[in-house]
C-alpha cells in the first residue's frame, strides 16, 4: 500500500506544484486554484467557482504559461514567451522567472520583452538583441 501511495504522490507531484505556484500568484486577488481527481482546474473566489472564460487576460496567460512550464519540465525543449508584460500584473512579472525556471529544468525559455526587470537576477543568462 505504501508503494502505491508513493507512486500516486510522485505522479501527482507536478500537478500539486502547478496548483501551489498558481495560488501564489492568485493570492492577492483572493482567488484559489484547485484540481479535482479528474484533473479539472477550478478557480474560485469566496468559495464560488469562476468560469475560466471570465478570468482576466493576464490570469489566462499565467495559467497557460505556468502549465507549459511545469508540465514540460521533464522534457528537453524551448518555450518562447512574447512580451509577457503586456497582460501580467507588475507583481506577477517580478515572480514569473523564478516560478517557471527551476535549476533542474531541461526546458529553455526565451522571453522577448521590453522590460529587463522581467529577467531579474538571471541577467547573466540573457542575451540582449537589437
Amino acid at each position: 500500500m505504501d508503494r502505491q501511495k508513493k507512486t500516486a504522490e510522485r505522479q501527482y507531484a507536478p500537478i500539486s506544484e502547478f496548483v501551489l505556484t498558481l495560488n501564489q500568484f492568485l493570492r492577492e486577488s483572493r482567488k484559489v486554484a484547485t484540481v479535482d481527481s479528474l484533473g479539472r482546474l477550478t478557480i474560485s473566489s469566496n468559495g464560488q467557482p469562476i468560469n475560466l472564460s471570465l478570468l482576466s487576460s493576464g490570469e489566462k496567460q499565467l495559467i497557460i504559461l505556468l502549465a507549459h512550464a511545469k508540465f514540460a519540465r521533464s522534457h528537453e525543449g524551448v518555450i518562447i514567451v512574447d512580451e509577457p508584460e503586456l497582460s501580467l500584473h507588475l507583481r506577477w512579472q517580478e515572480m514569473l522567472i523564478e516560478s517557471i525556471s527551476p535549476p533542474n529544468s531541461k526546458t529553455q525559455f526565451i522571453f522577448a520583452t521590453h522590460l529587463p526587470e522581467i529577467v531579474g537576477y538571471k541577467k547573466n543568462n540573457c542575451i540582449l538583441v537589437g
